[in-house]
């Protein structure tokens, strides 16, 4: 009988060994999700600012957006995916509310075709765009498309990352030189959960630069949960420092918190 547990303790510890060693095997990122899966999701915005000569310092902007992307066909290499806007409240609190006439983006679409590796390319927004929100629209267009994180091309394993260098919006890059319109990203893998299929990733990244004179400097922190067996980004949240330089205002800080979260997945 000792015999017999002596070899059933050397069986569990095996095991345990074996679970751990699974855990840790490299993996593969990619986005090639089913056709036909819908997943909807909440993307909450936050912005504040602060500054010595702003008359006002606090939170600027809150937006809630929910949206639902529907895969519309793939090839295994490039998918098509169309995002729809379901719903979106957005508060400005510093302005004393939204500028008059501020149309509804409810209901607008915006389809892209997406690369395995997570370039996004062929964004165009649809026929429903409400007139003279174009450019707002742009706004919201382009942040479904910075939703998906470009991946490596080889296997990763825990502890080790990749970088990657990302467009700041258009709509924000034309006030800025060019050397503070891209964002530099390094992803870091945290943990691996083989049994969920759940890959836990560490973002941190700078925009700008910290040599004086500069007029827009800062940081990028946060975390994501991917599910590499399924495609799909179960929630991720970043936080943006940028302190800008203003001929007006002077020295102006600015926290931008985005927060994403997927409350369900059908099809596919």
């Amino acid at each position: 009988m000792r015999l017999l547990r002596n070899f059933s303790v050397v069986f569990l510890v095996a095991g345990i060994s074996a679970q751990e060693v699974q855990a840790q095997a490299p993996i593969s990122l990619r986005w090639t999700p089913e056709v036909g899966r819908e997943e909807v999701r909440r993307t909450e915005i936050v912005i504040t600012v602060a500054g010595v000569n702003m008359p006002m310092s606090g939170v600027f902007m809150t937006q809630n957006l929910y949206s639902t992307d529907v895969v519309l066909e793939s090839d295994g290499e490039v998918t098509m995916i169309r995002s729809v806007i379901d719903s979106m409240d957005m508060e400005m609190p510093m302005m004393g509310g939204l500028p008059p006439g501020t149309p509804s983006l409810e209901g607008m679409t915006v389809t892209m075709a997406l690369s395995s590796r997570g370039e996004v390319s062929q964004v165009k927004m649809g026929e429903d765009t409400p007139s003279g929100a174009e450019m707002f629209a742009s706004q919201i267009s382009e942040g479904f498309a910075n939703a998906y994180t470009v991946f490596p091309e080889e296997e990763v394993a825990v502890g080790e990352s990749w970088q990657v260098t990302v467009d700041v919006p258009s709509s924000a890059a034309a006030a800025l030189p060019p050397e503070a319109r891209t964002i530099d990203f390094t992803f870091r893998v945290e943990s691996i959960d083989s049994q969920a299929g759940v890959v836990s990733i560490s973002i941190s990244g700078s925009i700008g630069s910290d040599s004086e004179g500069s007029p827009l400097s800062g940081t990028v922190s946060g975390m994501m949960e991917f599910d590499y067996v399924n495609s799909s980004l179960k929630n991720s949240e970043q936080e943006m420092e940028m302190k800008m330089t203003d001929p007006n205002i002077g020295l102006m800080e600015m926290t931008v918190t985005t927060q994403m979260t997927l409350l369900s997945n059908t099809g596919g």
